[in-house]
């Protein structure tokens, strides 16, 4: 996903806070994936909180009810491999967690194919959408379906590298 933008916008309004994620070429910028919730005040903060650390984000706009970050684009991919293991999540701070141990680099390898399950998951919502939608936010059932997939990926990553510090 060279070449892109990304970014993380959280807007507060009078119904639920919302978080999105957006990936921007030259022209213009397309919202991939929304998280609606009681939870997405947290999320937000502790991810912007954890991506400062790193230098991973600029902010764009801050207003009351609205701020804009850019994300590093070495790290767009992750952000966006991220959110989408949060949808349906029962324990937000197990994948924050996980978040934190590939900014930290203890799976090598591993930020290049999450990035890769990103492709695949906005792949696999444009052959399921029809050509006159115009809405670019991935399909809830792809979300879903490649959540349940990455989620069950991340757990085989995790036992794998465990048994290997073990030896």
């Amino acid at each position: 996903m060279e070449g892109y933008a990304f970014y993380l916008t959280y807007r507060k309004n009078s119904k639920k806070p919302e978080l999105s994620f957006s990936i921007g070429g030259t022209t213009k910028e397309s919202t991939i994936i929304r998280l609606k919730g009681k939870y997405v005040d947290k999320i937000f903060s502790e991810l912007i909180i954890t991506l400062s650390k790193y230098g991973a984000v600029i902010p764009v706009e801050v207003a009351e009810n609205r701020r804009t970050y850019t994300v590093r684009e070495d790290l767009g991919p992750l952000v966006g491999v991220y959110l989408i293991l949060l949808r349906r999540a029962r324990n937000y701070n197990r994948w924050h967690k996980f978040l934190e141990r590939l900014l930290e680099e203890e799976y090598p390898g591993i930020a290049s194919a999450l990035a890769s399950m990103l492709d695949i998951t906005l792949e696999l919502s444009k052959s399921l959408t029809t050509p006159t939608k115009r809405d670019t936010t991935i399909e809830p059932s792809v979300l879903d379906m490649m959540s349940s997939t990455l989620k069950q990926f991340v757990k085989s990553i995790e036992k794998t590298y465990m048994n290997l510090n073990k030896e």
